[in-house]
């Protein structure tokens, strides 16, 4: 929020708020250089607010308000039908990122307009589902939702990557992903109030008008831009094979790891999400009530105070991926640290909620580092497919998975609550010792020297896709 504060108050007006994070070098003190920073700052506000409205919609999905309120009335949907709804959007999401990220590496596309199309067909599938008759067509528009979101899954992070300035390109990328959490809680209150006062299918109308306006901005800017600059006139078909094939033997090693390592986050994120407000009521033996505001606060406050610190962090260290490796070891280690004791020491429900805040702002703290790295990790012309397979691994491998095995384990071996999330620290040290593997990896040093480049080359255009 503060990102598009920025942008649309008269310029100077926070700049020195925020100075020290938007620092200005000589070569943008002269007007069009502003007007250059201002088109940056808009792009990020643009994607940032983007975010936020998509997460809206998936926490809207799961809210009392739009599900248990509405839905389960008018359609009559069984538990395990409306288990469906809210992961049903992967299905789209899986199929289509890697379509939409080759796509983009094709030397003829506009990444920008590959965007608008793509956020155009998840405001007509949100509209879908206000005009649902039924479970089976609602849960069809809530997988093409999915697909609209593919592209811009694909395609944000490169752009704010090159729209960003070199010595704050992780913070940039802690703006854009600290809006997750933010999306989740707005929807859940979006659903909780708005769904309540003027209906479920009213509600999804509602988010589909609030698109348009994004929808007109991306098409606007595809004027304006050539896209994520690419290395060569390769196809898309043909980076996608190459792509495969070298992570296959072993060429993107630095990938792989980081993206074995968000997996590992994304699971235990999605699996604590899910059963940790259950798990506290049976330790502690608290209302339900009060565990599910105290899980939504803790989640929401520590994902963005986690994801904007750890962004900040590695940016005043140096944005290198040899660093980023460094700060993920000893955050992912510091997480399963902390939530272990939450799980096996703590007395009380207070004394919980405090040492487990601590370990899930570690958790938080590896995202936009993370993030940034696959980015870096790759050559230019390959960012918007490494971002779409990483998602679709962590999707795959991670938060879906994680909570039916979860469930498993409580039902049919331990029977105990603080047992079972305690062993979810086990996949916390399989990530920490993922980063702690690239930590010792020489392959960085290339691709650091890489970032060097990108940095002189930033200072000398200012970014052909945001500028004039």
């Amino acid at each position: 929020c503060w990102t598009y504060v920025r942008f649309v108050c008269p310029y100077g007006c926070v700049e020195r708020l925020f100075a020290g994070w938007f620092p200005r070098n000589e070569a943008m003190t002269n007007r069009q250089n502003d007007e250059t920073s201002r088109r940056a700052l808009s792009l990020l506000a643009m994607f940032s607010l983007l975010n936020c409205l998509i997460y809206l919609d998936r926490g809207a999905i799961s809210s009392n308000g739009i599900n248990a309120d509405g839905l389960e009335q008018d359609f009559n949907v069984s538990v395990v039908r409306d288990g469906l709804l809210p992961s049903a959007f992967m299905v789209g999401l899986l199929v289509s990122s890697p379509v939409f990220a080759s796509l983009a590496s094709s030397p003829d596309q506009n990444e920008m307009r590959l965007i608008a199309y793509g956020l155009l067909v998840w405001a007509m599938s949100v509209l879908g589902c206000a005009l649902s008759v039924g479970f089976w067509s609602l849960l069809l528009c809530r997988m093409a939702v999915g697909v609209g979101e593919a592209s811009f899954v694909a395609l944000a992070s490169p752009f704010i990557d090159d729209a960003a300035p070199p010595e704050r390109k992780t913070l940039w990328l802690a703006v854009f992903y600290a809006c997750i959490p933010v999306g989740y809680a707005l929807g859940f209150l979006y659903g909780g109030t708005v769904a309540v006062a003027v209906g479920w299918r009213a509600a999804f109308a509602l988010e589909s008008l609030m698109m348009l306006p994004f929808i007109a901005y991306a098409y606007w800017m595809s004027s304006q831009t050539g896209g994520v600059v690419r290395d060569g006139a390769v196809s898309g078909a043909a980076l996608m094979l190459e792509f495969a094939r070298d992570a296959l033997h072993g060429r993107h090693r630095t990938f792989s790891l980081i993206t074995a390592a968000l997996t590992c986050y994304t699971g235990v994120i999605g699996s604590y999400a899910f059963f940790g407000p259950q798990a506290a009521k049976n330790m502690f033996d608290v209302s339900s009530e009060t565990t599910d505001i105290a899980f939504s606060v803790m989640t929401v406050t520590t994902g963005i105070f986690g994801t904007f610190t750890g962004g900040y962090v590695l940016d005043l260290m140096g944005n290198s991926i040899q660093n980023g490796m460094k700060l993920g070891l000893v955050a992912m280690s510091g997480a399963a640290v902390m939530i272990l004791v939450a799980f096996s020491s703590t007395t009380s429900f207070l004394s919980f909620c405090v040492v487990f805040s601590v370990g899930q702002f570690l958790l938080f703290f590896v995202q936009a580092p993370s993030n940034a790295m696959i980015l870096w990790s790759v050559p230019r012309d390959q960012r918007a497919i490494a971002m779409s397979l990483a998602v679709v691994a962590q999707h795959i491998a991670g938060d879906v998975p994680g909570p039916p095995i979860m469930g498993l384990i409580q039902e049919h071996v331990t029977h105990e609550w603080r047992v079972t999330m305690g062993l979810a620290v086990i996949v916390i040290a399989v990530g920490a010792a993922c980063y702690g593997i690239g930590s010792r990896d020489d392959e960085h040093e290339t691709r650091d020297e890489r970032l060097e480049g990108v940095a002189q080359e930033w200072e000398r255009e200012q970014q052909p896709l945001v500028g004039g």
